[in-house]
């Protein structure tokens, strides 16, 4: 049975599960051997001695077959078995990371600083010195120079150059395993042992044994790597092999350096079963001294014991942390490791936290802030120094903050005053608000801030002043920061019409400049300032006219609205298109009042092969007229569909009757479809002839921008489209009438709707049956010019979906003459 001093022991092991049952630890006379850890729960324990961790950082090294737990992100231990061949023993850390380095991670050391001293300063303290080693590794520099005492050996090779004596040769080589060099016309060499600056002399005295008057030069062009091992505390111990001119440091960091759980103060480096040197890195990194820094040779052993004695520094020090110690005996000792103590240092108290005795944790609080007596302080392993820093009391001071260049800090003086502060309105940014700033002024016995306004521009004026007292602070405003947006309006002839931020003392013309300036027709003369103003309750408008020539110095007010009227049409260029047999087809700019005549006339007139029947003349104001219209029975034609279809559904009784009704919606949406495809053209009926005899006719009307006229070449043909035997186009026949082309096409078609056939004349104008008042013989002797075509429609009325639809056939008719085609319906 374990007593209980036994059991206080193997709860703090339970951080750590060591691999070989064998092993026996004796801390405090009692003997801990890894079994029984291994029968205890897990668990933790707080304020562990520093002594009792040094006994076990101490097994930890000196067993290389520790099993290494890890602490897991629920709190428990993790038990880990490493596999034989493993070189990196991580028993030293509580958590490990995944990607992270070894020397990052939390050691047992760092969390029992920083867990078990019951201190608010020690909670990030890092071990000092170990994040040295994360560099990369060495590699051998190509400008190393060995130095003439550079012994030469296995692997060197040497360039040799020789000349004179009829001899002019370069040899390249390496000493092998014997030491020798062979060397051509020379034989072999021993260089075994020889030093770099004896070469030279060595291969010459053996060359004149052949050839006199030979002349020699040797150089190193590459150096034997090493063999060295690295032991202990690394996180990667084993053979490594190094470039020549490697170091005791090279070779750390090669092996991973040091672990937390080892030395930087007494690292060994053993050469031929003799310890030739011990290297403090300390000495390198607080004093930049590398003398103890050996160079290695092959089959040197580097050994890194297991970490001496440790004591820690937090608070107001420039560099904290947890120190091994070496030298070093006192407090003053460990401070000076941290680089000084901070300007903030020597608060009301420092304190020495430790366990004394290996046992009783204590604190003592050392009453002194004299450095000179800190060498009087011994310090122990585990010991934890807290240099605590200065209260803090805000300085008795005023400031000047808000919409200034540059805000500033004053220290308070008795009797200081706003103008000692304020002392011109440069300090201002733009737009700052002069009526008044701000004092915040802090009581001490309410510890609220009150605030107070002061007129800021009588202050620059002199004629306003007051005191100030301690944490007072001056706050200039801006209009910005008060959401004082006060703004005028530019409309009309400028490039950039709207709302701008109204500013003090802004002239009419400066108001103009703003707005881009004036556009080509602005009436200068007349430009009317709409002003608001309030009299008594209510709103009045105001108007004055300016001439911008003469009144350019007028000030603009807030609110104001400034109109520039713009001359009608001054910059809108009106253009009229003519193509086809005219001398000149093209686009021309026109003159207000211009006529077609004129229009041809600019042209240079008809060619010889105008056809004046077939004139085409379209108008986009017509255009427009004719597409609302067509709109409009579309709309009409649409909403009788829906009425149909609906009053079909409602009476649908079968299921036939409602696949009947559902093919009449998708059929009627096509049509719909279809029709909406059609776009009028803004075609008006006009009665060409020569110029002479057209000038000033009623046909000759005025012209308007977007016009078009085109007078085509007379065509030989006379079109018959729609419910006839042969749609085509015939070989147009002089004086022949419709009847005639019918015939043509082999007569109308059974499905014809007679009553609303028709002509689309070339020259615009419609022809139908129903304007000769169903007199059939009448329209059809209807005589028909090049270029004419007849349309004979579908009788939409025998069609099932269609027929039950009012009016179908005359809307359809009048949606074909409107838009001026000759429509032919998909059904």
């Amino acid at each position: 049975m374990l007593n209980m001093k036994k059991i206080w022991i193997f709860l703090f092991f339970s951080f750590f599960i060591f691999a070989a049952p064998s092993m026996a630890l004796e801390i405090q006379g009692q003997t801990v051997t890894a079994q029984d850890i291994k029968n205890l729960p897990p668990g933790t324990i707080q304020n562990l001695p520093p002594g009792t961790m040094e006994k076990v950082n101490q097994a930890m090294s000196s067993d290389q077959k520790a099993m290494p737990v890890q602490k897991n992100l629920s709190g428990q231990d993790a038990l880990q078995q490493e596999s034989p061949g493993a070189k990196t023993d991580e028993a030293e850390f509580d958590i490990t990371k995944k990607g992270q380095g070894a020397n990052r991670a939390v050691s047992i050391i760092e969390q029992q600083y920083r867990k078990g001293y019951s201190s608010t300063l020690s909670a990030d303290l890092k071990q000092f010195g170990y994040d040295f080693f994360t560099s990369i590794k060495p590699r051998q520099s190509s400008l190393a120079v060995p130095d003439p005492e550079y012994v030469l050996g296995t692997g060197d090779q040497l360039l040799i150059r020789l000349w004179g004596s009829n001899v002019d040769a370069e040899y390249s080589g390496i000493v092998d395993r014997e030491g020798n060099i062979n060397v051509p016309k020379i034989g072999i060499v021993n260089l075994a042992g020889v030093k770099y600056g004896d070469v030279e002399t060595i291969i010459l005295k053996e060359a004149e044994k052949y050839i006199q008057g030979i002349n020699i030069s040797v150089s190193l062009t590459k150096l034997r790597s090493l063999e060295v091992y690295v032991v202990g505390s690394v996180n990667n111990p084993g053979l490594h092999i190094v470039p020549s001119f490697s170091t005791i440091l090279d070779g750390l960091q090669i092996a991973g350096g040091v672990k937390k759980s080892g030395t930087l103060r007494q690292i060994q480096l053993n050469r031929a079963k003799k310890q030739i040197r011990v290297l403090d890195v300390y000495d390198l990194l607080l004093k930049g001294n590398r003398g103890s820094d050996e160079i290695l040779q092959n089959k040197d052993v580097i050994f890194v014991p297991g970490i001496g004695k440790t004591a820690a520094v937090a608070g107001a020090v420039n560099n904290e942390g947890i120190f091994e110690l070496n030298h070093e005996k006192n407090v003053q000792d460990l401070v000076q490791m941290t680089g000084g103590i901070l300007p903030q240092a020597f608060g009301s108290r420092i304190y020495l936290r430790r366990f004394e005795n290996n046992q009783t944790f204590i604190i003592d609080d050392i009453n002194t802030t004299s450095m000179d007596e800190w060498e009087k302080i011994k310090i122990q392993n585990g010991d934890l120094v807290e240099l605590t820093f200065s209260s803090f009391l805000p300085p008795n001071v005023v400031r000047l903050e808000g919409h200034v260049w540059t805000p500033d800090v004053f220290q308070f003086k008795q009797g200081m005053k706003l103008s000692d502060i304020l002392t011109q309105s440069a300090l201002l940014m733009p737009d700052a608000i002069t009526d008044f700033a701000l004092i915040y002024r802090y009581d001490l016995k309410t510890t609220r801030v009150t605030p107070m306004q002061f007129p800021l521009s009588k202050v620059f004026a002199g004629e306003y002043d007051a005191l100030l007292y301690p944490f007072d602070r001056i706050k200039i405003l801006s209009r910005a920061d008060l959401g004082i947006s006060e703004k005028f309006s530019i409309s009309g002839a400028v490039w950039k019409p709207g709302e701008y931020e109204y500013k003090k003392g802004l002239k009419f013309k400066d108001a103009l400049a703003l707005a881009g300036g004036l556009k080509f027709g602005a009436r200068t003369d007349k430009v009317e300032v709409a002003k608001q103003s309030i009299k008594g309750n209510w709103m009045q408008t105001d108007y004055i006219v300016l001439d911008i020539d003469k009144d350019g110095d007028f000030i603009i007010n807030p609110h104001d609205s400034i109109l520039i009227p713009m001359i009608k049409n001054a910059s809108f260029v009106e253009k009229v298109t003519i193509t086809g047999e005219v001398a000149y087809p093209g686009t021309y700019t026109i003159r207000q009042g211009e006529k077609v005549s004129d229009l041809i006339q600019r042209a240079g007139g008809f060619s010889e092969y105008a056809y004046f029947y077939g004139a085409k003349y379209t108008s986009e104001k017509a255009r427009l007229i004719q597409q609302k219209s067509i709109d409009e029975m579309i709309s009409k034609l649409r909403l009788s569909i829906m009425q149909t279809s609906s009053e079909m559904a409602q009476k649908s009784i079968s299921e036939q009757d409602v696949k009947a009704a559902q093919v009449t919606g998708e059929a009627s949406k096509g049509l719909l479809d279809q029709l909406t495809s059609i776009k009028a053209e803004g075609r008006i009926a006009i009665k060409m002839a020569d110029l002479t005899s057209f000038k000033n006719s009623r046909y000759d009307f005025r012209v308007k921008n977007g016009d078009m006229l085109d007078i085509p070449q007379k065509p030989s043909f006379v079109s018959v489209v729609g419910s006839v035997y042969s749609p085509g186009s015939f070989l147009y026949e002089p004086n022949q009438d419709l009847k005639f082309y019918l015939s043509k096409s082999g007569g109308i078609s059974k499905t014809a709707d007679e009553d609303y056939m028709y002509v689309l004349k070339a020259n615009g104008e419609i022809m139908s049956m129903s304007q000769n008042n169903g007199f059939f013989s009448k329209f059809t002797s209807t005589v028909l010019m090049p270029g004419d075509t007849i349309v004979v429609p579908e009788n939409l009325e025998r069609i099932g979906y269609l027929k039950l639809i009012s009016d179908i056939s005359d809307i359809m008719f009048k949606i074909a003459t409107t838009a001026g085609v000759a429509l032919a319906i998909s059904l």
